[in-house]
């Protein structure tokens, strides 16, 4: 509202960058009838399944994660000093908060191409495969925080490593291609021990039961593993933190 041509930039682009997706998608399967194992509406579901995942990472974390450099720097309207001093949990407090709303259009045009994906699918999912693919695409947001999370930890050993977000943000475009994709040891790293796939891949092959559902489980204790770990790099980087104040 601040900034109508800003708004309305942002509002045009968003779909825009979803119709050349989509775009992208019937380019292949004009020349395939499968793709890893998808058809070209599983590849919609797909597509739209990365997109809600990545506009709720982007939405509940990635801002505040971004600040951390300012906060360490004090540079920005606080330090890490007040994160500190919070009568709340620092992690919680110095890594989220900071909701950008400009992804709200992209989580709803998320949800329209997976709908339109699962309409044009002959097979009907259970109630349990819509529970668990809901499930698993916020499993997936949370492995967008803790790759990023980790990455940016080591901002504690200086504040002017920058790139980590843009390692990041590549990194996390692997997340929206077929588990199929991934073979070998980078199967099993992006699969399952760090399983950037549960931004997409994963709940959609739990919708289409694809998957047995008995790697829910699985899925559920990898991401408590990678839980424990963020809780314990976050411990040790506040090793490294001296005071601003000092």
């Amino acid at each position: 509202m601040i900034s109508p041509v800003t708004f309305w930039m942002v509002f045009l682009i968003v779909p825009l960058y979803s119709l050349l997706q989509i775009l992208f998608l019937e380019t292949v399967f004009t020349h395939t009838n499968s793709f890893l194992g998808y058809s070209k509406y599983e590849g919609y579901v797909l597509m739209g399944t990365y997109r809600i995942v990545q506009a709720m990472g982007f939405f509940f974390f990635v801002g505040r994660l971004s600040e951390l450099k300012n906060l360490l720097r004090g540079t920005d309207h606080e330090t890490f000093d007040t994160v500190l001093t919070k009568p709340i949990d620092s992690q919680l407090y110095g890594t989220m908060g900071k909701y950008m709303l400009g992804n709200i259009g992209p989580f709803f045009i998320g949800i329209l191409i997976t709908v339109y994906g699962m309409i044009h699918l002959d097979y009907v999912p259970t109630a349990g495969g819509i529970i668990s693919y809901i499930f698993l695409a916020f499993l997936g947001t949370l492995v967008m925080y803790f790759s990023l999370f980790i990455l940016q930890m080591l901002l504690f050993w200086s504040p002017e490593l920058q790139f980590t977000e843009a390692i990041w943000d590549n990194a996390q475009q692997f997340g929206k291609y077929p588990s199929a994709l991934y073979q070998g040891g980078i199967g099993i790293l992006v699969n399952l021990m760090f399983p950037i796939t549960l931004m997409a891949a994963i709940p959609s092959e739990f919708l289409f039961g694809k998957i047995p559902a008995y790697m829910l489980l699985t899925y559920t204790g990898s991401i408590f593993v990678l839980f424990i770990i963020t809780r314990l790099v976050w411990k040790f980087a506040l090793q490294r933190y001296a005071s601003f104040s000092s």
